[in-house]
């Protein structure tokens, strides 16, 4: 369960002087391409309370970028990295991996090509082989589609009964 984040750290600052950059999440969230929605989901949170913990001004606990790292399966210091300074090398190669990782876990998911099936866990086989820590990784997601914005929601499949409407327009 996601503490709600503190946005006041825990030193003074004065007005002339920008808040410092505290952390990354978001940056990382949306190079992992992972919506908010499933982050809240993951980490039990509001959508609210992940926006605010997302402000990269907000000083979090320890705690909760752990609860972040597990959700997005990245490394707790892609977080804390300095803005200014590129990737590492082998940080960058992690994370190409990874993708890649997915995207094959992805394509493993929906084949019912036995050869492709073939391919695709020898190639899982081999991305472990190189990085252990690959072994596990869930494909992207890919529960639901993107609703245009001319699509209704489910919301759109229940009637409001004319009882209740005529009471909110009563004032009742």
């Amino acid at each position: 369960m996601c503490r709600s984040p503190s946005s006041q750290s825990n030193r003074p600052q004065s007005n002339t002087e920008p808040s410092p950059i505290l952390h990354h999440l978001r940056r990382v969230r949306q190079r992992e391409r992972i919506s908010v929605r499933n982050v809240a989901r993951h980490l039990h949170a509001s959508l609210e309370e992940i926006k605010a913990q997302e402000n990269e001004t907000t000083d979090l606990p320890l705690s909760v970028l752990y609860q972040w790292a597990v959700a997005l399966q990245v490394p707790v210091t892609e977080f804390v990295a300095e803005p200014t300074t590129e990737l590492s090398v082998p940080l960058l190669d992690r994370a190409r991996l990874l993708r890649i990782m997915k995207t094959v876990q992805a394509i493993l998911e929906v084949t019912t090509q036995v050869r492709v099936k073939r391919l695709g866990q020898m190639l899982v086989e081999q991305l472990v082989e190189v990085m252990p820590e690959l072994a596990g990784v869930t494909p992207w997601n890919s529960a639901g589609y993107h609703r245009r914005r001319c699509d209704l929601g489910r919301a759109a499949d229940f009637a409001i009964p004319y009882q209740l409407q005529a009471e909110d327009r009563a004032g009742t």
